[in-house]
């Protein structure tokens, strides 16, 4: 690498971790098809859950040099065969053997995508449709309730082509579906595997995570036998399978090198479609051109063109190519959050900069006209908190319309939706009584009393943003909640489940909530016999408490 005077040096970046399938990390840890790169198991011992110790750099050069002392390495024949034997591919002069402080058992990560999501879809998934059925499967699948923003698979047996977010999406809805079709036994392997897939998944992890990762791993092996008795792996009689022994090793990767997802090559593959495959298959000339080059001419144009076009902004304004960003480190600074308990708002501006360089020196250099529209490219995530309505505690903000979908009057509003207390729970917000002022039940001011207005208005549809569990200072994607009342389209209207944490008087969490009955509720309920539990409930302290066991105990 040549330096800013032209001097060349060599440089030996740490290699702190590789990403890849199970056959990318063999071949660069100079094993061979039958043996896990990242430990001393065999195939043999691949279903047994049990750790095994690493597969250490010493002992790969160590095995390697005790086979040059017998065969000549450059007798390919004989030295490939008396390698196979030991484990080996045959490679005498590993990459990594005069690489300081590296070591294949470490930078050989489990990857998400080849490791977590291919073992669910190739096995777990199979196992569910042998055992329910791959028509009774499509079908519950069909009649899961829909979100928008979120895939929704009508047939998960004609399902092709997939990304990450449908992977987790068919993680989240599987035990919905599941319920009732399997024997205990079944639900409670997949219910343990599905939870130590999720919680892989987090961008964040404590002594407590890793340790029920463990927990649920060792659940799924000694419930595995279940899914074999229904028949759940075909005609293979074992377990035996190099993924499953991947997954063993997670936990200490994950002390090791971090959170999983950073190292996950879902983007990397998606590149290979929008870098890759996209500009060879839109030319005509690809006989003539080798697909490298192509590549690159390519994103060579779409530069050209993207550069071609801020300078026409700029010069269609008359202002000068000056960049006018702040300085990093007040501009690193200002994106942290503050955690003491203020409003937690990031201004809109710091929300650009972080996202996209070029977009920010745009809304800095021409102000109140708009032209970053003009921009192609990624958009920052809209942030709620700045433009929407904030909760007390600064953790929930919700956007709606400036135009209500209808104008109600209070009694057409509990009649339509079902609300048989409605004006009664307006009575008592109006006159400042939560669930603690009215005793945690029924208990209101009455059906007739006056609240001064006489009509509501009501929205089917509003967003709402959540603030990070793991990371105060960042928030989630907002999402989209729907909220329509029985009607033609909908017998029993099309609501979006909310978990409400709900406080006390004193600041403490309530155990429970009281649920008012009547006839809405009966009909969801006899319709919807297993709560779902949305991604960012999964993905923090708050799925471990008691309904969390209580659940996990009814299947067991």
């Amino acid at each position: 690498m040549a330096d800013g005077f032209g001097n060349v040096r060599l440089v030996f970046p740490p290699v702190v971790a590789l990403s890849g399938d199970l056959i990318e990390h063999r071949d660069m840890s100079a094993l061979g098809g039958s043996v896990s790169p990242v430990s001393m198991a065999t195939t043999e011992q691949f279903g047994d859950g049990q750790a095994y110790p690493p597969r250490t750099k010493a002992h790969t050069l160590n095995t390697i040099y005790e086979i040059a002392q017998k065969f000549d390495p450059w007798e390919l024949h004989d030295f490939q065969r008396e390698c196979t034997k030991h484990g080996l591919n045959g490679v005498h002069k590993p990459w990594w053997r005069d690489y300081a402080l590296t070591d294949p058992s470490i930078f050989c990560v489990p990857d998400l995508l080849h490791t977590v999501y291919k073992f669910f879809w190739d096995h777990l998934v199979k196992a569910a449709q042998i055992a329910v059925g791959t028509t009774e499967l499509d079908r519950r699948f069909a009649t899961l309730h829909r979100r928008i923003g979120h895939p929704h698979l009508r047939r998960v047996s004609e399902a092709k082509q997939m990304t990450g977010r449908m992977y987790r999406e068919i993680m989240r809805t599987m035990i919905v579906v599941l319920h009732g079709a399997v024997t205990p036994g079944f639900m409670r392997a997949m219910r343990s595997i599905l939870d130590y897939f999720l919680l892989a998944q987090s961008p964040r992890h404590t002594p407590h995570s890793l340790a029920r990762m463990t927990l649920y791993l060792r659940k799924f092996h000694e419930n595995k036998q279940a899914i074999m008795d229904a028949g759940g792996r075909g005609t293979l009689g074992h377990w035996q399978i190099p993924k499953l022994e991947l997954l063993v090793n997670m936990v200490p990767s994950i002390l090791s090198s971090g959170a999983l997802p950073q190292w996950s090559c879902d983007r990397v593959e998606r590149l290979l479609r929008t870098e890759a495959k996209f500009p060879f298959t839109s030319r005509s000339n690809r006989q003539r051109i080798g697909h490298g080059a192509q590549c690159a001419q390519h994103l060579d144009r779409v530069e050209k063109m993207r550069l071609f076009c801020l300078y026409t902004l700029f010069r269609s304004h008359g202002v000068e190519l000056i960049d006018r960003l702040p300085d990093p480190a007040a501009l690193e600074s200002s994106e942290v959050a503050d955690d003491d308990g203020a409003s937690g708002v990031v201004e809109t501006a710091t929300v650009v900069d972080s996202f996209d360089v070029t977009r920010s020196w745009v809304l800095r250099a021409l102000p109140e006209t708009d032209a970053e529209r003009y921009l192609h490219g990624p958009r920052p995530t809209h942030n709620l908190f700045v433009t929407g309505t904030i909760s007390v505690a600064s953790e929930v903000a919700f956007h709606i319309n400036r135009k209500p979908d209808a104008v109600l009057r209070i009694d057409e509003a509990a009649t339509i939706y079902q609300i048989a207390d409605f004006r009664a729970a307006l009575a008592d917000y109006v006159h400042g009584l939560d669930l603690d002022s009215r005793g945690g039940s029924r208990q209101h001011l009455g059906l007739h009393n006056n609240i001064s207005f006489d009509s509501v208005r009501a929205w089917q549809k509003y967003r709402i943003q959540l603030r990070s569990v793991q990371t105060p200072g960042l928030y989630m994607d907002p999402e989209t909640l729907m909220a329509f009342p029985p009607g033609s389209d909908h017998p029993l209207g099309m609501c979006d489940t909310v978990l409400v944490d709900s406080l006390r008087a004193d600041g403490q969490p309530r155990s429970c909530a009281p649920v008012h009955e009547g006839h809405a509720m009966e009909q969801s309920y006899d319709t919807t016999t297993v709560l779902e539990i949305p991604e960012h409930f999964w993905l923090n302290d708050m799925w471990d408490r008691e309904i969390h066991d209580a659940i996990f105990t009814h299947y067991g």
